[in-house]
């Protein structure tokens, strides 16, 4: 039980993170949400990885659709 639950909660590979829903990002920082708190009631080495892959990923997703620099092409 506990490898199917970890499963579910590692963070999805976005292919192109500029074109992402507001729904998908919600999703993802709920998700995001939830790992943290885990985390914080009882931290273990894999509920410390699942936490940061989520929140690298939704750091990573807001990055792009932040970024200002202008676009040559």
């Amino acid at each position: 039980m506990g490898q199917s639950m970890a499963n579910e909660n590692k963070s999805p590979q976005i292919e192109n993170p500029g074109k992402i829903t507001l729904e998908e990002l919600a999703q993802m920082v709920k998700q995001m949400r939830h790992n943290q708190r885990r985390c914080e009631r009882n931290p273990t080495p894999e509920k410390v990885a699942t936490r940061t892959a989520w929140e690298q990923e939704v750091d990573g997703v807001i990055a792009v659709l932040t970024d200002t620099q202008m676009k040559l092409f």
